[in-house]
């Protein structure tokens, strides 16, 4: 088979190609068709889960961050509620470091004492209650219940 060798002086031949004929849209008569929707595409579904899976992240990393802050704020006061308690507990003891120095028997004499010009008597005279009486309560039994009494209220 011989094969021609081009020469690039010469124009080159075109075939003429025929115009294809021309389609003449016809009316419908049937009123039932309507325009489908565009069928989704594998592409766009990934697109669109891509879209929501980012927006996802982002709510769930701003949630994580607002969490953090809250969990913050919370301890920050929480530490500050510890230190009024020890603060409370620290004046509480030197209050009854007080109250028990002011409530001292030396303290007390030596008030009545010094202020008051009171002085100690000579002799002391205890008069006991008659023993027919059944339901009075001795002087001891006073004392013991004016004890209970005071670590009671020491207490609160």
């Amino acid at each position: 088979m011989a094969t021609r060798a081009l020469d690039l002086n010469q124009p080159v031949r075109r075939t003429a190609r025929r115009p294809a004929p021309r389609q003449v849209a016809t009316p419908r008569t049937r009123s039932d068709l309507r325009v489908a929707p565009r069928p989704r595409t594998a592409a766009r579904r990934r697109r669109l889960l891509l879209t929501v899976v980012t927006t996802l992240t982002i709510v769930l990393a701003f949630g994580v961050a607002a969490s953090q802050v809250v969990v913050a704020q919370n301890q920050a006061r929480l530490d500050k509620l510890d230190q009024r308690a020890t603060d409370a507990k620290t004046s509480y003891e030197k209050l009854r470091y007080q109250v028990a120095q002011l409530e001292s028997p030396e303290r007390v004499v030596a008030a009545a004492k010094d202020r008051l010009g009171m002085i100690e008597p000579a002799r002391v005279t205890y008069v006991a209650p008659p023993a027919s009486t059944a339901d009075a309560t001795t002087a001891a039994d006073a004392h013991a219940g004016y004890r209970d009494v005071k670590a009671a209220l020491a207490s609160k």
